[in-house]
């Protein structure tokens, strides 16, 4: 299992390719008639790397595998997956960001979008993507920096 632990501004961030312990999630891939099924509010991204953030109505029950600890809200970030002429045939998801709370969402979407960005300029310009075995990548924005137990950002 890959696991990558990063602090930017103090926040910490941990990512991990195999999942914590996670309540219902929406799909892995998603064509655009299910879209408008999934409970969640839904975000369209287009641009040079279209994309589609799904945010979950309602408490989420997660937990990393690391720390254990709690998150009770979550952004999927999706990625289009085109065909002739940039129509969109269908979504694969690639992250799950998530919260200690919804509070913390606004953030959470901020990551989601910078993350379709960087995937989609690491697939254009340097032709990488996830490994195979790990589609989904979880990326847990925690209140407190797993290496040092210092308080993020998240609290300020």
């Amino acid at each position: 299992m890959r696991k990558l632990i990063v602090t930017l501004c103090g926040l910490g961030v941990l990512m991990t390719g195999a999942q914590g312990l996670r309540a219902e999630a929406p799909p892995d891939n998603l064509v655009p008639a299910e879209v408008e099924k999934q409970d969640a509010e839904k975000e369209v991204i287009g641009g040079a790397f279209p994309g589609l953030l799904l945010t979950p109505r309602g408490a989420q029950d997660d937990r990393d595998g690391k720390y254990s600890q709690p998150y009770h809200a979550a952004c999927c970030v999706y990625l289009a997956q085109t065909y002739g002429g940039g129509k969109i045939s269908g979504y694969a998801r690639r992250f799950v960001v998530h919260v200690p709370e919804a509070d913390a969402l606004p953030l959470a979407k901020r990551v989601a979008r910078m993350l379709l960005l960087l995937l989609g300029e690491n697939r254009e310009r340097l032709h990488v993507d996830h490994p195979r075995d790990v589609p989904t990548v979880d990326v847990w924005l925690t209140r407190q920096n797993g290496q040092r137990g210092r308080r993020g950002n998240l609290d300020r």
